[in-house]
């Protein structure tokens, strides 16, 4: 005979199943495209939006393929710091605040190998911030990036165009 005890905690547990095949999904699917448009260019970057696909970053990418960097947008102006967790190539990263650049720190080296509580660089701008942009390496050099030049971020590559 079934009780209402039994169906309760079944439907608990499927609850809980649910939500950790939800979160399992999150973690795994991949970030977000979004677009730049710096100097009335337009780039493709990827955008994570998850904490997960925060934390994940760039790990473990030989090369960005199509895309022109990784944009992280942040809810409010504040000190971010970044680490080149799990990263194999060498990167530039570029704060940003209201579409701004405020700082770059150029040509970043990885730690290959290195443990999370190995990792001995952390990086995060003098100035307030509420994006980084990360680059390959030698990318803001190419292009002569400066503190105070705009770089708008946008979802969609027709809005980015106007």
């Amino acid at each position: 005979m079934i009780t209402k005890n039994k169906v309760a905690l079944g439907f608990l547990s499927f609850i809980v199943l649910l939500s950790l095949a939800i979160r399992a999904v999150n973690f795994f699917a991949p970030p977000e495209p979004g677009y730049i448009n710096f100097r009335g260019h337009v780039y493709p970057v990827l955008v994570p939006l998850t904490n997960e696909q925060k934390f994940t970053g760039l790990s473990g990418r030989k090369d960005l393929g199509k895309y022109f960097g990784m944009y992280f947008a942040f809810e409010k102006q504040g000190v971010y710091t970044m680490v080149m967790r799990d990263m194999l190539i060498p990167l530039d990263m570029v704060w940003l605040s209201d579409n701004k650049i405020v700082e770059i720190k150029p040509d970043l080296q990885p730690e290959p190998g290195k443990l999370e509580d190995q990792l001995t660089r952390y990086f995060n701008a003098a100035n307030l911030a509420d994006a980084v942009i990360e680059l390959p390496a030698g990318t803001a050099k190419f292009w002569g990036m400066k503190p105070g030049e705009s770089m708008i971020f946008c979802l969609d590559e027709k809005t980015c165009r106007r």
